[in-house]
Order: structure tokens, then sequence, then C-alpha cells
């Protein structure tokens, strides 16, 4: 399956992702590392003697654009890791094993070891904020502590979830001109959109990712269930960040879930589901708070 709709569009986001890694503001090096589902590419960055923090992106990104504005305060305290998923809208490239059966936990394994890391605390952002409590989950002997934004806790799949999906997307993603992208980002934003609007490079390349991006190229990454033990076992080495104005992950199913499993989560007033965008100085606070 083909990432990208065509190979201009590929070169093109990947000329704009290095645009956005330059305002990231730190010495970095980037990784491509093999296994058996693909091609795992990797951004680098802070003091190779420092913990190890591995960050997950969400599905329609990628590690340019999603750690931005949170590169150099957590590289700074860490040596961090921003993975691109495989299948997903950065630079990893898919092998002919990826397909059905790929599994999450292998994949981030074998990343591990190339990398010579025993263990690692783990941030993920939407999709990443579900893979990090997978993670802790199903592999605690090598995950220290999980931190997710913009997400809740599995609770398996439901047709409200798929909803909320298409009224935050629809139709604007399916017809992404320029006045339909700031439409979707004023959607999915809160009180501080100008973080994401104001910076022209970060608008041109989603507006490339939604035109060239093929979504079903991630659809590969099923979510897992959890089970409740698994939670109880886990919640102790695990923090959410909720945003109040955020469409997807805000709402009452979201909070009493996290309630009724005893999770350690905060509500933050103003931000919607870009949250380590919108408000990054006090995300990277509370990141590094729970972390160190």
């Amino acid at each position: 399956m083909k990432t990208y709709k065509t190979e201009e569009g590929r070169k093109s986001i990947y000329e704009s992702y290095d645009r956005l890694m330059a305002q990231w503001g730190v010495d970095a090096e980037e990784l491509d590392i093999e296994g058996r589902y693909g091609t795992t590419h990797i951004i680098a960055a802070g003091k190779k003697e420092n913990h190890p923090l591995f960050l997950f992106h969400g599905v329609g990104d990628n590690s340019a654009m999603m750690w931005l504005y949170n590169a150099k305060a957590l590289s700074e305290n860490f040596r961090i890791y921003a993975v691109d998923a495989i299948g997903g809208a950065g630079k990893s490239v898919p092998g002919p094993s990826y397909g059905k059966g790929f599994n999450q936990t292998l994949w981030v394994s074998e990343l591990l070891d190339a990398l010579e890391i025993s263990k690692t605390h783990v941030a993920g952002v939407s999709y990443g904020c579900y893979l990090v409590q997978l993670l802790k989950a199903k592999m605690p002997e090598r995950i220290v502590k999980s931190f997710g934004m913009a997400g809740s806790i599995y609770s398996g799949s439901s047709r409200g979830g798929m909803i909320r999906m298409m009224k935050a997307f629809l139709p604007e993603a399916l017809f992404p001109t320029d006045k339909n992208v700031e439409k979707l980002i004023r959607k999915l934003s809160g009180e501080h959109i100008e973080r994401l609007t104001e910076n022209s490079e970060l608008m041109h390349h989603w507006k490339l990712l939604l035109r060239q991006f093929n979504n079903m190229s991630m659809g590969y990454h099923s979510i897992i269930e959890i089970t409740n033990e698994e939670i109880m076992n886990i919640r102790e080495s695990l923090k959410l960040l909720v945003g109040d104005r955020d469409i997807l992950s805000y709402h009452p199913q979201s909070l009493e879930n996290m309630d009724g499993a005893g999770i350690d989560y905060e509500i933050i007033e103003g931000c919607g589901h870009a949250i380590n965008h919108e408000q990054p100085e006090m995300i990277n606070r509370k990141i590094l708070e729970f972390l160190i």
C-alpha cells in the first residue's frame, strides 16, 4: 500500500518536514532502523547519556510537526526519540510484511533492541496516547512511565467515537482547500489557535498531508484491547492530559472511563486536540514534572 498518493507529493512533504525540523532549535540526528515491518524513521536529540524518552504522534501526522514546540524543552532533560509511525505520514517506509497482523509492541521492541535501550519513558498524542498505554500494558518491563495527551483510556470501539471522528473531520478533510483546512484547524483547536495558524510552514505542511497522505496506510495500526486488569496495573505509572475544547477526547464517556479506572488525569482549560501545540510551555512542564 502506498503511503502517499503521488511521488511529487511525497517529495514536497519530505522537504517541508525538513523545514519544520529546522524550527526545532536543537541539534538532531535522523535515524533509519530496519525491522520486520519496514524502515522506521526516528528523530533523536539530546545528550546520549540522558534517560531515553520515546515520542509517538497521532494518525495523519508525523514527528517533525507533532513535536515542533516540545522537542527543545524535552531534549534538554532526555534523549528523545521521536518516532515516525510505520504507515504514517512521515519518513518511515513500510515493507512487504507491513499489513494485517502488524504488532505495535513487537515493532517498538525491535526499535528498542536496535538502539540498545532496555527501558524508556514514553509520551504520545492522540493515537500516540493510546499507544503509550498499550506499550506499558503489554511490555511493562521495558516502559518506565507513560504520558498521554488528547486521548482517554481504551474502552473498546464505540459508535459514539466514530461519530465524533466524523463530525470533527468531515467534510473539510475530504475537500482540503485552504479555506477548509483553516476551518478544520479551528474545529480541532482551542483558544490558542495562533500557535498553529501563525506558523506558515506548519500550516503548509498540514495542507500537504491532507492532500497527499493516504489515510488507509496507517489502518493496520489496529486498536488492541487493554484489559481492566492491565489498566489497574499501569495506572500508577500513567498520566493523561485532555483539553476541555477537544471535540474528540473531552466528553462524558471519556471522563467516566478515566474516573472509573482511577487514572491520574488533568483537564487543561482552553485547549483542543492540538494540546501540545496550543500551550507547549505548560505541557512541557507537566511532562517533565511527571517523568523526572
